[in-house]
């Protein structure tokens, strides 16, 4: 297998005034907010065990947005964040980043948006035009139409803050009846390498183990079999926005065929 790249403020008041917990009523989110300058629609696609949401800009005034921000799910804690999960795209190019809770992104936002907003990440599209529609997609979502956020819209001279509306801020979803949580899984890779995966509610790799059966591969170069962690590993190494999250028996993230894979967020083994 070859290498697979992945499909993977001021007014700070203002904005945690808007913010709100997860809508879990049965009245669905807005899927319309406004600004002084801009309007903007979101029009939500759950297909193939995957939600994405989609947001389209208008301007009543006349006014060119230059950055487009969304307040998404935070807090990872047994795979429920998005961090690891979700991607941005442009016109179905990958595009933008993940911002976590707390940290400076000069692109999108200053440290100062996450004062009274202790419970969201965020995803940073730092270059957008008024025709841009930025898509958040994410796994399949526990009741993706409750999900509200608020998106903040950037001009060269302002930060306006629209919301609330619909959003990726809804938990991952679980198989139904399940309460599987974690599990383990052995797997062997074609250099004879052998791994215990541990696997999420969703089913999707969160940690990878050297079997000490195989401590080298059975096939020349006989490599050690080894793991290496390390934060957005996937994505340094291969030079690519986003690695999306893999399931066991899935075409492994492979950055050279034959010698090393990835698990992301953050597991490079040999292969």
């Amino acid at each position: 297998m070859g290498t697979r790249k992945s499909l993977r403020l001021s007014g700070v008041l203002a904005i945690a005034a808007l913010l709100g917990a997860t809508n879990v009523s049965a009245t669905p989110p807005p899927t319309h907010c406004a600004t002084t300058d801009f309007s903007v629609a979101v029009t939500m696609h759950n297909t193939g065990g995957v939600t994405s949401y989609e947001y389209s800009m208008s301007s009543p005034t006349g006014k060119t947005p230059s950055k487009f921000f969304a307040y998404v799910k935070g807090r990872q804690s047994m795979g429920q964040g998005l961090q690891g999960d979700l991607q941005g795209s442009l016109a179905g190019v990958p595009a933008g980043s993940y911002v976590l809770n707390g940290s400076t992104s000069p692109a999108c936002v200053s440290g100062s948006a996450w004062t009274l907003i202790k419970d969201r990440d965020g995803y940073c599209f730092p270059t957008v035009s008024i025709t841009s529609s930025p898509m958040l997609t994410v796994s399949e979502r526990d009741k993706p139409e409750e999900g509200t956020t608020n998106v903040v819209i950037a001009t060269p001279t302002s930060y306006q803050t629209c919301g609330p509306i619909l959003g990726p801020t809804t938990p991952a979803a679980m198989a139904a009846g399940s309460p599987l949580v974690a599990a383990t899984v052995h797997q062997t890779f074609a250099n004879g390498c052998a791994y215990f995966l541990t696997v999420d509610g969703n089913n999707f790799v969160i940690d990878v183990t050297a079997d000490s059966t195989t401590p080298n591969a059975t096939v020349s170069p006989f490599e050690a079999c080894t793991v290496t962690t390390g934060e957005s590993i996937c994505e340094i190494d291969l030079v690519v926005a986003h690695c999306p999250s893999v399931r066991p028996g899935e075409d492994v993230i492979q950055g050279m065929t034959g010698g090393t894979c990835y698990y992301p967020p953050n597991k490079k083994f040999t292969c």
